[in-house]
């Protein structure tokens, strides 16, 4: 049953955090029995689509973005991913959460693939310790991409922020300027903004140091607060680390990623993982707040914060531009207790959400 809204109320207020013409489709496998279902349906849908763990504890959401140009139709390409999956290696105690922001002409077929490739060469590492899974699982991913895609990838990427879950610890890898930030519990109440991640960019020293090592060159735009990667044939990078835009390799563009673990206690309650979509008008204290507000339910969390991050880009940009915003909210008070039955098989379930209603074929997820 879809929301209703009233008349007079702006759109980007509605209760759904999706305009109406949007589509979100999910993909969901077994990759043991290799069972594949693709799921597309209207931005209302209610309840909402299946997910490997209860969507009280995990919510994901993403909001297609668009640019106006005069006298051409609005350009609504999401190329964004959100990720789910578990249980993770066989593992009923350890889960994978990841976003991903695609770039440029391909930036939605890179970001298809990296979400599907990434949690499978996970899988295939021998256990043990996950920083090092995950930093070989990128590698294997950055390799395959570049069999799969030889050319389109050269000019086009996407960033990465993967979070390992376990009862009582989390592993979070980053690549680019998509984040995590964990909430965790304050004596006095309230919940505080821990930020795992830090913006791969060149306005932090290591990384702007490491560019004009190789010879690349930086351009500061103090306006916009941004510090691109200049290519002399006139393309521009955002971030200093990011899988595909292979054009950069040669001018300190890395796809390694930075890493941050840490012991879980009964005080971290949630974590967000989103793309610079979310963060551009929100704070991570600001995110975390809401999250306090919608602690009941996960996916209401994503709704109100999908529903906060659209309101502010309508209010800054007139409905000219949205970047497109992804967000998973995990709450992680027993969070492994709401698994189904059915999961605890060892069969591990991946869900990628895209708001854009792209049909996300098999030859595009890694196999």
């Amino acid at each position: 049953m879809g929301c209703s809204s009233s008349k007079t109320e702006p759109a980007y207020l509605r209760c759904t955090p999706l305009e109406e013409t949007e589509v979100r489709s999910f993909k969901q496998e077994r990759s043991k029995e290799h069972h594949e279902h693709t799921y597309a349906a209207c931005a209302t849908m209610d309840p909402p689509p299946p997910l490997p763990i209860s969507s009280s504890k995990v919510g994901i959401y993403s909001n297609a973005g668009y640019k106006r140009r005069f006298g051409c139709p609005p350009q609504t390409t999401n190329q964004d991913r959100g990720l789910i999956s578990y249980p993770l290696g066989g593992n009923s105690e350890q889960m994978m959460l990841a976003v991903f922001d695609g770039h440029g002409d391909y930036g939605h077929e890179v970001s298809d693939f990296v979400a599907f490739t990434l949690p499978r060469e996970y899988e295939l590492r021998p256990p043990g310790d996950v920083e090092h899974r995950l930093c070989c699982a990128a590698t294997a991913t950055e390799r395959k991409m570049r069999e799969k895609f030889p050319t389109a990838a050269d000019k086009s990427g996407t960033t990465a922020v993967a979070a390992v879950l376990s009862p009582t610890g989390l592993t979070v890898a980053c690549v680019g300027d998509s984040r995590c930030v964990l909430g965790r519990s304050l004596p006095c109440g309230g919940w505080e903004a821990v930020p795992l991640t830090i913006d791969q960019t060149g306005s932090l020293e290591e990384e702007a140091a490491r560019i004009k090592a190789a010879g690349g060159t930086l351009h500061v735009n103090p306006c916009k607060n941004s510090c691109r990667v200049i290519h002399p044939e006139g393309y521009s990078l955002a971030m200093t680390r990011a899988l595909g835009d292979w054009v950069f390799d040669g001018m300190g563009k890395i796809c390694d990623p930075v890493f941050t673990t840490v012991e879980l206690g009964a005080e971290d309650r949630c974590v967000i993982l989103a793309s610079d979509g979310l963060w551009e008008f929100i704070t991570s204290q600001e995110a975390i707040d809401i999250c306090l507000q919608h602690h009941e339910s996960a996916t209401k969390a994503c709704r109100a914060l999908i529903t906060q991050a659209t309101f502010q880009w309508q209010k800054v940009h007139k409905g000219d531009y949205r970047d497109d915003i992804t967000i998973i909210v995990a709450f992680l008070k027993d969070l492994f207790d709401n698994a189904s039955a059915d999961d605890q098989e060892g069969a591990a379930r991946t869900v990628v959400l895209d708001a854009a209603g792209t049909k996300l074929q098999p030859d595009q997820c890694g196999s």
